[in-house]
């Protein structure tokens, strides 16, 4: 606050004290010499008053010349002494008419000239210290010319007598002429004051200028690696989606379980990715989501995150960006989960859902497995039909979206029992084809191996 507030008066205040000295200074300036003219002309009365007796004993010298012998310079004393009062008038009926031609003068110039010689290419703090030294200037100078010309009261009265040979000292100016440049001399210290205050905010101006540029190239820097960073994180997302889409194609159409964990773990790929870009978007997520990170250090898995994101995940028509993002990962962390499942089930029932045999074994030896498996009881088997469609939902995960869109149409039992039928369907071509010797026959996807169980276990 102190550095803001310490260049602001030191402004201001050469600027009041210009404007105060223009409004109250300048005005009483004739008024001062006009006293200090009077004071003169009262002094010179009572040195007449006391000299006249002197003056009165000179007329007897007998060295002088004529009748007035050596008081002949008291005569041009006596007429300076009645004169002056007028000429005083005079000078000030003079002085007033004078300035007003002198005072437009310097209105009408002294602004261009000022700004044409002093203000060119100034930068923008210097030229609001230059404008507070041109109001300082003019005060001054203004000060000056209004004591010049009101001089005129004391000058006239003093030097017009000499005209005609009364050379006379400058008995008004001596006493008028302190005043005038008592006040002068204050307003041009206070000017000068004024002027320095200015300097020295000039100078405090300049290095607050300089601060606020090497503050504004930092924040420019830090804005563009932060904007580097942000556009790194989207282009991130990009790639870890385009993966998770391919790893998805290939785990929908395959009976093995490591697609399905290529699958799962490009899908947590692309759902941490959505993370760290609604992290980005929004600061305050960021925060809240480092805590929740925080909290699952000391358990091991991600259940604060998890319910963080929960919580503020949304696609509706009025969710942030870094909701819509958050909506995103959650989605891929539910198919990276269901993908994981999908895997321990294929594992697990090994021949029966065709991942028997080792990596080099072929197509068709895998659905010979896989009809053997489902002819010898090998594998698991379910007691209810619940069991059985959800084995089939976790070991294929393109069947457990449709069976969650048909439990969202009220449809579950249309669609599972489609999907029997179709199974036995398919195992019927499957057997046909292997007795017929076709190599290029493949097994049973799993969630189809796994309804043809159950119909075995009764449970459909």
């Amino acid at each position: 606050m102190d550095l803001i507030s310490t260049p602001i008066f030191a402004l201001v205040g050469p600027l009041i004290l210009g404007g105060s000295i223009l409004a109250n200074v300048v005005p009483m300036l004739p008024f001062i010499l006009w006293v200090g003219v009077i004071l003169g002309w009262m002094v010179l009365v009572v040195e007449a008053v006391i000299a006249s007796p002197l003056w009165a004993v000179a007329h007897l010298a007998p060295d002088g010349d004529g009748v007035v012998g050596r008081g002949g310079q008291g005569y041009m004393l006596v007429l300076s002494l009645t004169l002056r009062p007028a000429l005083m008038v005079l000078g000030l009926i003079c002085a007033i008419a004078i300035i007003v031609p002198i005072g437009e003068l310097l209105n009408s110039t002294f602004a261009d000239v000022f700004r044409m010689s002093v203000m060119q290419d100034n930068a923008s703090w210097g030229g609001l210290t230059t404008v507070v030294v041109g109001v300082c200037l003019y005060a001054a100078l203004m000060v000056t010319i209004i004591t010049k010309v009101f001089g005129l009261i004391h000058v006239i009265p003093d030097n017009v007598l000499r005209w005609i040979g009364g050379g006379v000292d400058n008995m008004l100016g001596q006493n008028a002429q302190p005043l005038a440049g008592a006040a002068e001399g204050q307003s041009t210290a206070l000017l000068g004051a004024g002027v320095a205050a200015g300097a020295m905010t000039n100078q405090l101006g300049n290095k607050l200028a300089g601060a606020a540029k090497e503050h504004a190239a930092r924040q420019a820097r830090e804005d563009e690696h932060n904007e580097r960073q942000d556009d790194a994180a989207l282009e991130g997302l990009e790639r870890s989606r385009e993966k998770a889409w391919n790893a998805e194609e290939k785990a929908e159409g395959s009976t093995s379980a490591s697609s399905q964990d290529r699958a799962a773990d490009a899908q947590t790929r692309h759902g941490q990715a959505a993370v760290n870009v609604a992290s980005r978007m929004d600061e305050g997520f960021g925060e809240r989501l480092a805590e929740a990170r925080q909290a699952d250090q000391g358990t091991g898995g991600t259940a604060a995150q998890d319910a963080l994101i929960a919580s503020e995940a949304s696609n509706g028509p009025d969710a942030q960006p870094y909701q819509r993002a958050l909506a995103e990962a959650q989605a891929a962390f539910g198919k990276a989960q269901q993908h994981a499942q999908a895997s321990q089930t294929l594992a697990r029932n090994g021949a029966l859902t065709g991942q028997g045999g080792g990596a080099g074994m072929s197509m068709a030896d895998k659905a010979a497995a896989q009809a053997q498996a489902l002819d010898s009881g090998a594998g698991d088997h379910y007691s209810s039909r619940q069991q059985a469609v959800d084995a089939a939902a976790a070991a294929d995960p393109s069947f457990a979206q449709g069976l969650d869109e048909a439990r969202a149409a009220g449809n579950e039992q249309a669609f599972v029992s489609e999907k029997a039928q179709w199974a036995g369907v398919r195992e019927d071509a499957m057997r046909k084809r292997l007795a017929e010797g076709d190599q290029n026959v493949k097994p049973l996807r799993a969630s189809d191996a796994i309804l043809r169980r159950a119909a075995q276990d009764g449970v459909l």
